[in-house]
């Protein structure tokens, strides 16, 4: 084994392997850091020489790698080393292999990415100063990073909060097994892993897109975190709609799959991203609407602008419960109000919407994860 990749380098190398059949990720028998042969003082050069072409490897992003000791530590400005001698649960590491090189290399697996990310968001709220977070920005961050795993998109390896993502891949992991991972008794003791552990809990499953997870963290997050506070069993996000006969016989085609559905308000969330302009989509879109209708779901659309700023967020929401006031009358709506009008809700929903909004705080910029 080369190199065992963790946080940043783990995560883009990851990301990378998402969307690019050349670089071969597979599962790793391994569960704690060994190299096959004694490294040389300046062991990680070649693998830096390697990565260089397919992520970003510079100051602001060094080679973050995992060393079995002390020994192994080094201070250089082109590496972050971090110590982990203890075995970890199987399934910890996933193998990776570039088409053209004999090198193998590990990185971190999701369950495992979405710990170490823990880490440095705790570590990051301990902080004091402009790069320290809060509770609810934290959260926020690893929630979204959770979507990204256990949902069919992956964010750009370069640019992750500015680039398009790739959309339509498989899910890496899904909110079970990362929970299980976080669970194993080998992991107990482990920095972070009851604030990793909670998060699992809460994490929605199948975002095909950002703007998807942003609502779906939103309207499950308890409203002192920020959000709606309503039941992740009453927010279901891409799960097909079961049809019998007469059902289907109304329908343009099936499956027929929400991004979002209230089954308690009758109500279906559709986001309209930038694929939504062809005239081919149009007509889908227009097929889809109906589809809904005659199933009696109404439906409401979302598009990048709903989401472009947190003020355009909340004049969203405005609409939304209002929509709810009409169709079910004003005691359905009024604990909704009540969570948009409280202004200890409100600071909250603009700290988690702003976040993920804004796009201005990176979970693995190196101002938060010196040791």
């Amino acid at each position: 084994m080369e190199a065992y990749l963790t946080a940043q380098t783990s995560c883009a190398i990851l990301r990378l392997g998402r969307q690019d059949e050349w670089l071969h990720l597979g599962k790793s028998g391994r569960n704690r850091i060994d190299f096959d042969e004694m490294p040389s003082s300046k062991w990680w050069l070649p693998v830096i020489d390697e990565l260089s072409p397919y992520i970003i490897l510079d100051d602001a992003h060094p080679l973050c790698a995992l060393v079995p000791d002390r020994r192994y530590r080094s201070k250089d400005n082109q590496i972050r080393t971090t110590v982990c001698s203890k075995p970890m649960p199987m399934g910890s590491f996933l193998s990776v292999e570039l088409d053209d090189s004999n090198r193998m290399y590990a990185i971190e697996s999701p369950a495992l990415s979405f710990v170490r990310m823990a880490q440095h968001l705790e570590r990051a709220m301990r902080k004091s100063g402009p790069n320290k977070l809060s509770l609810i920005q934290a959260r926020t961050l690893l929630l979204d990073y959770g979507c990204e795993l256990c949902g069919k998109y992956a964010r750009n390896p370069i640019d992750p909060w500015h680039a398009n993502c790739n959309f339509e891949v498989t899910p890496i992991t899904t909110p079970r097994e990362i929970l299980d991972w976080c669970s194993a008794p080998e992991v107990a003791g482990m920095r972070s892993i009851t604030f990793a552990r909670r998060c699992a809990t809460e994490l929605p499953a199948m975002a095909a897109s950002p703007a998807e997870a942003l609502l779906d963290i939103f309207f499950t997050s308890p409203p002192e975190l920020g959000g709606m506070g309503l039941p992740k069993s009453q927010v279901l996000v891409n799960q097909t709609l079961r049809l019998d006969d007469h059902q289907k016989s109304l329908v343009h085609r099936t499956p027929l799959t929400p991004d979002i559905r209230f089954e308690d308000l009758g109500l279906v969330l559709e986001h309209q991203g930038s694929g939504h302009a062809d005239s081919d989509q149009f007509r889908e879109d227009a097929s889809r609407i109906q589809d809904y209708g005659a199933l009696g779901y109404d439906v409401f659309t979302t598009s990048s602008d709903d989401t472009k700023t947190p003020a355009a967020f909340d004049a969203f929401l405005m609409r939304f419960v209002s929509w709810i006031e009409h169709e079910h009358g004003p005691d359905a709506a009024a604990p909704y109000q009540t969570i948009l009008g409280n202004q200890h809700y409100k600071d909250a929903r603009s700290d988690l919407v702003s976040t993920l909004i804004e796009r201005n705080l990176d979970p693995w910029a190196p101002d938060s994860i010196k040791n």
